[in-house]
């Protein structure tokens, strides 16, 4: 029955700071992306504008797209309740993706199940507002999101108006799969 409580165990935070903070803009991450050294589409512009010819096969520009991620499944499913509320979506931050999977991995290895100040969030990303959801021993996106849209406190956050980015973290511990949604507004 400890084990179904840990698996039931959610925690959520919100805080709000003076607005006179202004909320960064992530970097544009599609240009470093477009001249990655594993992108197929840029090895074979490059090996069409060579003007030795080969005879080594030019790999198929085409390539079986990455299944989505636990963590892109969450921002996913998130976004599909707030849409389901009439709400806009969240925008990914890289600086809440980082500050998230930082806190995870800490909380996992400290084998902890709570929530740490979000004064460090809010300095390192540039925000006014910050919200925290704490998901764990749940086995799959569905179920972390279901269980915090079950809960007053979590589901406060995934709708909040307030928020306008989001960045999820997981990360596996003594106690299994504990995952954090860091909310920026």
């Amino acid at each position: 029955m400890l084990v179904t409580a840990c698996t039931l165990a959610l925690v959520a935070v919100p805080i709000a700071l003076s607005p006179s903070v202004t909320v960064q803009p992530p970097p544009d991450l599609g240009a470093e992306q477009a001249i990655r050294a594993d992108d197929p589409a840029g090895r074979s512009a490059i090996r069409s504008a060579d003007p030795a010819p080969s005879s080594a096969p030019v790999p198929s520009t085409t390539s079986t797209p990455e299944p989505p991620t636990l963590v892109d499944e969450i921002v996913t499913r998130t976004n599909a309740e707030r849409a389901a509320a009439g709400l806009p979506a969240l925008e990914v931050s890289p600086c809440a993706t980082e500050q998230a999977a930082s806190r995870t991995a800490t909380l996992a290895a400290e084998d902890r199940f709570e929530h740490d100040p979000l004064e460090p969030v809010l300095a390192a990303c540039g925000s006014s507002r910050a919200g925290e959801n704490l998901a764990l021993g749940y086995p799959t996106a569905l179920a972390v999101v279901a269980g915090w849209m079950g809960s007053d406190g979590h589901r406060a956050n995934i709708l909040g108006d307030a928020y306008t980015q989001i960045g999820v973290g997981c990360a596996t511990g003594p106690r299994g799969l504990l995952c954090a949604q860091v909310f920026l507004g």
